[in-house]
Order: C-alpha cells, then sequence, then structure tokens
C-alpha cells in the first residue's frame, strides 16, 4: 500500500472529493443523507440525477413539509375562527387555551397524549357550533388524520365521531 504525499491529498479536496455523511443509508437506487431522503440515478457517462424530499416527524408521524404547513394553516384559521366568535371574554381565553394544548399535542415530534388531544377537542366542540365546526375541519386535515390513526383508541373513536357529523352535516 503507498503512502500519498500531502500534494495529492490537496489535489482531491480541490477536485471537490472531500464528502462527509453524518449518515448513510443506501437501498436498492436509493439513498438517505441524514433526514434527507434522495434518489440518486447513475446514467451512461456518469451523469448523476439527484432527487430529494425532506421528511419531518410531527405528533409521531413521518410527513413533509409541506403537510406540517397545510396543517398549521389549518390551526391559525381555527384560531381566527375562536376571535371572531361571539363568545365571553372567559370562554374565548378557555377556547384558545385548548386550541394550544391541541397544537402542542399535534406538532410535537412525539406521538400526542390521547386523553390531552381528545379532551381539549371535545371542550372546543361543546363550547358552540362555530367551534365545533373548527374542530371538525382540523381533525379532516389529513395530516391530523395520520396523527390521529397513530394514536389509537379514544382518539380514533372521537375521530370517527367528527367524521359522522361532518358527513351529516
Amino acid at each position: 500500500m503507498s503512502r500519498r504525499s500531502k500534494y495529492e491529498e490537496n489535489e482531491d479536496e480541490e477536485r471537490g472529493m472531500n464528502i462527509e455523511f453524518e449518515s448513510l443509508s443506501v437501498n436498492t437506487g436509493h439513498v438517505i443523507f441524514a433526514g434527507r431522503d434522495a434518489s440518486v440515478t447513475v446514467q451512461t457517462g456518469g451523469d448523476v440525477a439527484q432527487h430529494g424530499t425532506q421528511t419531518i416527524t410531527v405528533g409521531g408521524v413521518e410527513t413533509t413539509p409541506e403537510a406540517l404547513e397545510k396543517m398549521l394553516i389549518a390551526i391559525r384559521q381555527f384560531d381566527q375562527t375562536i376571535e371572531e366568535a361571539s363568545l365571553d371574554e372567559d370562554t374565548t381565553e378557555a377556547a384558545l387555551d385548548d386550541l394550544q394544548r391541541l397544537e402542542k399535542q399535534l406538532t410535537s415530534t412525539k406521538k400526542p397524549n390521547a386523553r390531552i388531544l381528545v379532551n381539549a377537542a371535545k371542550s372546543l366542540f361543546r363550547i358552540s357550533p362555530m367551534l365545533a365546526s373548527g374542530v371538525i375541519a382540523l381533525f379532516g386535515e389529513p395530516l391530523v388524520a395520520q396523527i390521529v390513526a397513530g394514536v389509537g383508541g379514544v382518539a380514533i373513536q372521537f375521530y370517527n365521531t367528527l367524521m359522522q357529523k361532518k358527513s351529516k352535516g
């Protein structure tokens, strides 16, 4: 085995050959770079095409930043619905607290606590018909449905009840 001179090592760095990976996992034609999903195709002549998709974990579910953004928009719209509802100050404050609990449960990287998730949603649902429709709309978001499915039991029953109410009204 021959030893390379410092000059040869510097040449490699100048040509862009220094590649560092924090994590590398290879599956037939598929490469994952530390949380970033990349598909690599090598064609004759050495051309490389890379298509990347970033994934994140929200509510214990792996998803895309775009899906998270849609869910956050739904939460903000619900927040606005609460602010615009004709509720007394204490009820508005309680509703905003419940929504904050929902948001915290839904946006955590861990699976939500089913009891906290369902109790906050039920509380909002009972306040007024306007907020009930907001709960139904929020739980109708695809990412929220995925998160609820991952929690199981009580949360799924509550979700199914909401979706039945949505289809009736």
